[in-house]
């Protein structure tokens, strides 16, 4: 199940007192701002690393400029390597122990990434509208019992959201190199090697 954000729209229309509609394609000054106060609060919400939104070793290769660009959708990229010393300025990588923009191989990043409103996973949109609806509500009107109920109704999605968070970080967690390691016996700094005095060797 996902919302669709004419959905979201209409909730935070809802929230100054204004009749749902059955389009966002439209000139009206209060259907603009909701689109923009929702696509903020969306972007807000994802520059959070969550399970939805967080892709692991993904391979940037260089183009013919030997130049690394990084996705248009990407809102952090850090090297996988936590030994690798490098950055990003503007959309290219940027290697500041070198001070250059040039890379003769490909690099293995992890990122979050931005996805649209309606790519998200149900508990992400549901409180991502709520909160929308707070501050869009507060920017037109202001009225405190409605801000206050949109506030527990944003904080109770949350808690939603980060109970599933929970749920799907301790899935990956299991399905890690580490944990695999562990629940096979094999020695964490002998790769292959098995040990009797570690659990399952």
């Amino acid at each position: 199940m996902k919302i669709t954000e004419l959905e979201a729209v209409n909730l935070m229309r809802g929230s100054i007192g204004k009749a749902p509609v059955s389009s966002i394609t439209s000139s009206n000054p209060d259907i603009i701002a909701a689109r923009s106060r929702l696509r903020q609060v969306t972007l807000e919400a994802q520059s959070k690393s969550w399970w939805f939104n967080t892709e692991s070793t993904v391979t940037l290769v260089p183009n013919t400029a030997e130049e690394i660009v990084i996705p248009g959708r990407a809102l952090e990229v850090r090297p996988h390597d936590p030994f690798a010393y490098l950055t990003t300025r503007g959309d290219r990588m940027f290697d500041p122990t070198k001070n250059t923009f040039k890379f003769k191989s490909p690099v293995e990043v992890d990122m979050i990434v931005h996805l649209d409103y309606e790519e998200l996973p149900f508990v992400a949109a549901n409180y991502i509208q709520y909160e929308a609806a707070r501050k869009f509500q507060a920017d037109f009107d202001g009225d405190p019992q409605r801000v206050q109920d949109l506030r527990r109704d944003a904080q109770m999605a949350l808690l939603m959201l980060k109970e599933a968070e929970q749920r799907n970080r301790r899935n990956n967690v299991l399905l890690s190199g580490a944990s695999l390691r562990l629940q096979y016996g094999i020695r964490p700094h002998r790769m292959g090697a098995r040990n009797p005095t570690w659990p399952g060797g």
